[in-house]
């Protein structure tokens, strides 16, 4: 799916009849007003914003459930969506619907669904899974982490004193010491990072009122990124 073009910002849920419209992912830039007319030397052309978005539509029952599924029938731009972000979606615009009178429902669910959702898609995203090595970003999940482990202790009691890590077809020499007390490093640094996304999906759970829900903040409280050279 490509994206729609509007010379409005759309909202995000929009009632067309009996058909709920979802358009995502939002960009916009500046085109000319008339682009077929050729601009007098010196001056700037009359410009408008030009948005485009993705756009799904569905008919009625509106749920969570039956706007997360038709969100990920579909591919955009050749990707589909992670089935977090599609949650979090399909809560926001239902909560839109709720807060303007279209639709009825529990107002705090709502709420607490989509913020958890956006807590799982931030656990899961760079801004969290990230770390530096020698001027390259990468992440190694845990399988990784304990394969990596378990070569670098066999090939130090076979004798050696350096080895190779692979990341995404790159390969990087390094010590085997310093191997392990990176990886030991970036255990700790993945446990408090569980740690602080389990506080914040406690904090959100235990909430009992749905304004509190939406604009609590849980990108607060991760350990800063690790940097290795």
């Amino acid at each position: 799916m490509k994206k729609s073009e509007f010379f409005e910002r759309p909202d995000l849920a929009t009632i067309e009849g009996d058909v709920l419209r979802i358009s995502f992912g939002v960009t916009e830039e500046q085109v000319p007003v008339n682009p077929q007319e050729e601009t007098p030397s010196g001056q700037e052309p009359e410009t408008r914003t030009l948005y485009r978005a993705y756009v799904v539509r569905l008919k009625n029952p509106f749920t969570i459930e039956r706007i997360k599924a038709a969100l990920l029938t579909h591919e955009y731009d050749g990707e589909v969506l992670p089935d977090t972000v599609a949650e979090a979606i399909a809560a926001e615009a239902l909560l839109m619907l709720v807060d303007a009178g279209i639709l009825t429902g529990d107002r705090l669910a709502i709420a607490k669904t989509m913020k958890l959702a956006q807590l799982a898609t931030y656990d899961n995203s760079d801004a969290v899974n990230l770390f530096t090595y020698k001027g390259v970003n990468m992440w190694l999940d845990k399988d990784t982490r304990n394969g990596l482990i378990a070569r670098l202790n066999a090939e130090k009691a076979m004798g050696k004193t350096t080895s190779t890590l692979w990341y995404e077809n790159q390969s990087f020499t390094l010590d085997i010491d310093d191997g392990l007390q990176m990886l030991a490093a970036l255990e700790v640094y993945a446990s408090e990072c569980y740690d602080c996304t389990a506080s914040h999906h406690a904090s959100i759970i235990a909430m009992e009122v749905s304004d509190a829900v939406i604009a609590y903040d849980f990108t607060v409280g991760y350990p800063s990124k690790l940097v290795f050279n």
